[in-house]
């Protein structure tokens, strides 16, 4: 006997492959598109298709910019070296603005996993600039706690909004996690010669933590669905 087979239709807020047979995205929740208006098509719509072409275009576009960008910066930096390499500074803001279009803007992975890069992202960029601007230690001791703590601000923020208009959760716990996790490595370089300013890391991983907590004991469901979806548990 024949096997049936089923085809697979694209979630446009995760970009996942999904069972065409399914009304709605496993991952993210989101509805899928070709089963709005009560109808159901065998094929992803063309116009979803031009949409996905014409992002792929405009991110070679972006990172073709960007290469020429850093290669004109290198090469005039070589050329004039009285100010030292001044060029890092200027490659750092032009990654994370090709990061920030790209990844973010044009990319179709989940809004949490974008915010996760951002943050992770700008953190890295905030220690370069650091190192090429004398390393004063402002970056670890106030401007990435100050990052992490906002960021974990914005998931609890999320977190009261998903909750209450009925959206899922699962994912803003994920940012959640990234985030503390983060703290917790400043936690633990708080103790180090590196930070010299240790509260605001050791309070940004105590919110962190208290964070997960909370969402553990008064949000059970919700936490568990994350766990079992993100980290198989």
């Amino acid at each position: 006997m024949g096997t049936l087979v089923f085809l697979a239709v694209q979630c446009a807020e995760c970009g996942h492959d999904v069972d065409s047979r399914l009304t709605r995205c496993p991952l993210c929740g989101v509805a899928l598109s070709h089963c709005a208006n009560g109808e159901s098509h065998a094929y992803p719509s063309y116009a979803g298709y031009v949409r996905r072409r014409r992002r792929q275009q405009l991110r070679r576009l972006v990172a073709f910019i960007s290469v020429s960008a850093i290669i004109v910066v290198v090469a005039i930096n070589l050329l004039y070296q009285s100010h030292g390499w001044w060029s890092l500074i200027v490659i750092t803001v032009i990654a994370y603005s090709w990061l920030t279009v790209s990844d973010t803007v044009l990319s179709l992975k989940s809004l949490m996993l974008r915010l996760g890069v951002q943050v992770y992202a700008l953190v890295i960029a905030m220690v370069i600039l650091d190192w090429r601007t004398g390393l004063h230690g402002w970056s670890v001791d106030y401007v990435i706690p100050a990052i992490l703590f906002l960021s974990l601000v914005g998931a609890l923020v999320g977190i009261g909004i998903s909750r209450f208009y009925g959206w899922k959760t699962s994912e803003i716990f994920g940012f959640a996690v990234a985030v503390t996790v983060g703290a917790l490595i400043m936690l633990g370089l708080s103790f180090s010669p590196l930070v010299k300013v240790a509260w605001p890391s050791q309070a940004v991983a105590c919110v962190g933590v208290v964070l997960l907590a909370a969402s553990a004991v008064f949000l059970r469901k919700e936490f568990s669905q994350h766990l079992r979806e993100q980290w198989h548990f």
